[in-house]
């Protein structure tokens, strides 16, 4: 990919900003979306992306009316209104919580940007996005995870 730094977020004043919102690049069999932060976002937080290409931490709070938009997972921190690249294809890492198992369906939770597989009321699935590796149970952490295009899906 010519121009794409995955790994760096630009302020909205870098006159260097080289993707539109939205626009989705390719990099050694990976997929990313050009995002800009709406808050601040952590490494390894799952997004939710709305049409206009802006990023919010997944929560049961953000997911509640983003039924279809697109979410992902950012590779490093972001202050808020930077942009930068969500990663929507391929191996990765993802926050999950606590003992969330490997290979189930997750959603989203209260703990911002972190997914799980225990039942919350209000909760959205989150299509698309498994944890390859089960969260230990010292506490939430990122694990190995896949996607493949997630989107924000029905509410449990």
């Amino acid at each position: 990919m010519i121009g794409a730094n995955i790994e760096v977020t630009r302020t909205s004043s870098d006159p260097h900003q080289l993707f539109g919102l939205g626009n989705v690049v390719w990099d050694r069999g990976k997929a990313y979306v050009a995002i800009q932060a709406s808050g601040a976002l952590g490494a390894n937080d799952v997004v939710i992306i709305d049409e206009d290409g802006q990023a919010v931490v997944a929560s049961v709070t953000t997911s509640a009316s983003a039924r279809g938009d697109r979410a992902g997972v950012v590779l490093v921190d972001f202050a808020d209104n930077d942009y930068g690249f969500a990663q929507v294809f391929g191996p990765t890492e993802a926050n999950g919580l606590t003992s969330c198992a490997a290979n189930v369906p997750i959603h989203t939770t209260a703990t911002d940007g972190h997914l799980d597989d225990a039942g919350t009321s209000g909760a959205e699935y989150v299509d698309g996005l498994v944890l390859t590796t089960a969260v230990g149970g010292g506490g939430a952490d990122a694990v190995a995870a896949m996607l493949v295009f997630p989107t924000i899906g029905a509410t449990i």
